[in-house]
């Protein structure tokens, strides 16, 4: 089976993710790698993500060639999407407590990372050649191998969020789908202004909204075992949200 892997958004924990990476994917199928990384050399010292204290190097991504043979990749130095028009406060309940600064901060980080993701599905010269197509993020630990022979090619694959609480089924981090149903997701970055003008919603919420009134192909949340990394080493989850995760079934 030939799959074609396009990873976005920042080129972090590469060291921590290969072994999962190799293990539960990449030795497992026929797999040509893709990414658009988020970089520049004004990133080096400082923090890669907020709830860490560690920094970029500045052999970040020499290091991470070495670590995973791409096809293509890109990197582009951060773009300042302007977000100065939209009103920063939405009428979710969980929301209403954000400062403006950190609601702007957060739909910034929706435009980064839904342009990345287009970008490197852009990358891809003849997508119609793979079985299925998956986009990811680069710091997510694979917890068992994914087993696409018993996918559907015309339903897209929604690593589901529900460790992360109850009403956060609805995940970005890790999708499957053949090109006639990916292609759609890949270009999900031309809708936030529509879902964004008159208030910031939680991101899953968008996802949930938009995957269901604009994406024209059947989608379903499955749980693939793919978690954002960051999330097992440096937060704390809310109590029983990995226990719910393991009791929801989902019927494909």
């Amino acid at each position: 089976m030939k799959i074609a892997l396009c990873f976005f958004g920042l080129p972090r924990y590469s060291d921590y993710i290969i072994s999962t990476l190799k293990q539960h994917l990449l030795n497992l199928y026929n797999v040509d790698i893709y990414a658009h990384f988020w970089w520049s050399d004004d990133m080096i010292g400082k923090f890669k993500h907020r709830a860490c204290t560690d920094v970029w190097e500045a052999n970040t991504i020499e290091h991470l060639k070495n670590l995973i043979p791409f096809k293509k990749i890109v990197l582009e130095s951060q773009i300042h999407f302007d977000i100065s028009h939209f009103k920063p406060i939405s009428n979710e309940p969980d929301l209403k407590h954000l400062t403006v600064e950190v609601c702007k901060d957060t739909l910034f980080g929706l435009k980064s990372k839904w342009y990345s993701t287009n970008q490197s599905f852009q990358l891809i010269d003849k997508p119609e050649e793979y079985d299925y197509i998956i986009i990811s993020r680069l710091d997510c630990d694979y917890s068992k191998p994914i087993d696409l022979s018993i996918l559907n090619p015309n339903i897209l694959y929604i690593q589901d969020g529900f460790r992360s609480g109850w009403d956060r089924g609805y995940n970005d981090i890790f999708t499957i789908g053949h090109v006639d149903t990916i292609k759609y997701y890949a270009d999900i970055y031309k809708y936030i202004d529509k879902y964004h003008i008159d208030g910031i919603p939680h991101m899953h919420t968008f996802f949930e909204k938009l995957l269901k009134t604009d994406i024209p192909v059947p989608h379903q949340l499955y749980s693939f075992g793919v978690w954002m990394l960051h999330e097992s080493m440096f937060k704390h989850y809310r109590k029983g949200a990995p226990y719910l995760t393991n009791q929801i079934k989902f019927i494909h």
